[in-house]
């Protein structure tokens, strides 16, 4: 057998700092395999009292008004210059699971700014006396969402993320591991209308070829932003109320009155939605009457924010940290044994896997402090790759590119001609049924000596109707007794009461 050998999966690993040392700092350990699944929030930049941040909010907000001053007409290089920015990857945040290359922005979000910019600025003496709120743009109908404000947001607070990052960087982490680089895009000249770099003093991914940068725990979320269009919707009914002017108000409640269908049955949410996306094109005001509720609750945020930002280092940082260290410890999952095909070394892994999260304490790598347990296939294929992508073998261990097949996790190969594939899913998903039946074939014929690729699939249970559910679709697609189709029992309400995490 070889020897274990466990690659840097954190930022504290890659690096040698230890994560107590990272928190004081503000920041979270992020992963160096794949994005951290948080993003920035300007609203709890808007919303804080630290000077810094007042200062960033204002820095925001005078970009804003300073490309409201631009006409752009006929002019592409102005435009592209002033509005098209590449995701700030280096942060290692956002909904990347296959390392930190995200869409980043294109031109429909620079279209949609410029369309919206004069809405997304309110005069300084409008009735409600709300902010600038960059995120209200996710609010007007152009299919912008979470990730590209925070993307913008992120672009523009770069020379302040990189300064937080250098200031951590020279004090803690080894002059070896540090560069001097040149961040693209960091400083904005007013007089010139163009973007500068600046150089700084970065932790440098040498294998990457690439800087990283550090972001504040407490300007990040997990989920929706603070001001959301689930938010808009969910309160419609009460922003008539928030408008002072009476004749308004009546004309506004009046109009809703009119759309409501005459029918006795209850409007589904998608009619509603449609029917408020309505009212709200003809009475915007509509909006900013949401966004001054959101101010108005903003002490709320931080709370909020901290919890979200708690489950996200609780399962993808603390819990992938400890899972690894428990599988190089006490099992051989980093050893690698004498196999002859990557199906063997795939399988032998899950097994190692199967074992100690249904028989030891690994299952409570998929639950934070609080019980909450990971949410989704997505979560749940996000802490798996973290946990094997620690392995370093003769056999390549790689995430796999969708080509349109499924939600394909990992490929286990070993030269051109040996590869198995590894799916991982969650028994609650609605689909599961499907997805199996579309692969039949597959799954019944795990030929180990075909030179075609291989294909296990690993679904995870959390409850023991999930259990049952995967159990009855295995049994009516006559797979029950498939070898390459394993079932992990991870329910936190099963397992002997003597365990110790």
């Amino acid at each position: 057998m070889d020897d274990v050998r466990i690659g840097n999966v954190f930022f504290s690993d890659y690096f040698n700092v230890s994560r107590d040392t990272i928190k004081e700092h503000g920041a979270i350990d992020i992963s160096l395999i794949n994005d951290t699944p948080l993003f920035v929030d300007p609203f709890l930049i808007f919303e804080s009292e630290k000077e810094e941040y007042q200062v960033l909010h204002t820095e925001i907000t005078k970009y804003l008004r300073f490309l409201q001053s631009r006409q752009f007409v006929g002019d592409k290089g102005e435009f592209d210059r002033l509005l098209h920015f590449d995701e700030v990857k280096q942060t290692w945040l956002g909904f990347s699971l296959n390392g930190n290359a995200g869409l980043g922005l294109g031109r429909q979000f620079a279209d949609a700014l410029i369309k919206n910019i004069s809405n997304i600025i309110p005069p300084k003496d409008n009735d409600l006396g709300i902010d600038i709120h960059l995120e209200k743009l996710c609010l007007l109908g152009d299919g912008i969402g979470n990730d590209k404000v925070s993307d913008f947001t992120t672009n523009l607070i770069k020379i302040f993320l990189a300064e937080y990052t250098q200031q951590f960087a020279i004090k803690n982490i080894d002059s070896a591991l540090l560069r001097e680089v040149p961040v693209d895009k960091a400083v904005f000249d007013y007089n010139t209308r163009r973007w500068k770099p600046k150089v700084f003093t970065l932790p440098f991914h040498s294998e990457l070829n690439d800087y990283v940068l550090l972001t504040p725990r407490d300007i990040l979320t997990k989920s929706d932003l603070w001001i959301n269009n689930k938010g808009l919707y969910d309160q419609f009914i009460e922003l008539p109320d928030r408008i002072s002017n009476e004749q308004l108000r009546d004309e506004i409640n009046e109009y809703i009155s009119s759309l409501m269908p005459n029918s006795e049955e209850e409007p589904s949410k998608e009619d509603l939605q449609q029917l408020y996306s309505k009212v709200m094109k003809k009475y915007p005001i509509l909006i900013d009457a949401y966004i001054k509720s959101r101010e108005d609750d903003g002490y709320l945020v931080f709370e909020h924010s901290l919890d979200e930002v708690a489950f996200v280092e609780d399962i993808y940082s603390d819990n992938a940290k400890h899972a690894i260290g428990v599988l190089n410890q006490d099992t051989l999952f980093y050893t690698f044994g004498d196999f002859n095909n990557s199906y063997d070394e795939a399988m032998s892994k899950i097994d190692i896997l199967k074992d100690n999260i249904e028989n030891n304490d690994l299952y409570r790598m998929f639950y934070d402090k609080d019980g909450k347990r990971v949410q989704g296939e997505n979560g749940l294929q996000r802490l798996y790759k973290l946990i094997w992508s620690a392995s370093k073998s003769k056999f390549d261990v790689n995430p796999e590119t969708n080509h349109g097949r499924g939600p394909v996790d990992f490929a286990v190969s070993y030269g051109s001609n040996d590869k198995t594939i590894v799916e991982f899913k969650i028994a609650s998903n609605t689909k599961l049924e499907s997805n199996l039946s579309k692969q039949l074939d597959v799954y019944a014929a795990a030929d180990i000596s075909s030179k075609k690729p291989h294909k296990i699939c690993v679904i995870t249970c959390f409850s023991d109707n999930d259990f049952g559910r995967a159990r009855d679709i295995l049994d009516r697609l006559e797979l029950d007794t498939t070898s390459n189709i394993i079932l992990i029992d991870a329910r936190n309400d099963n397992k002997p009461s003597g365990s110790n995490a």
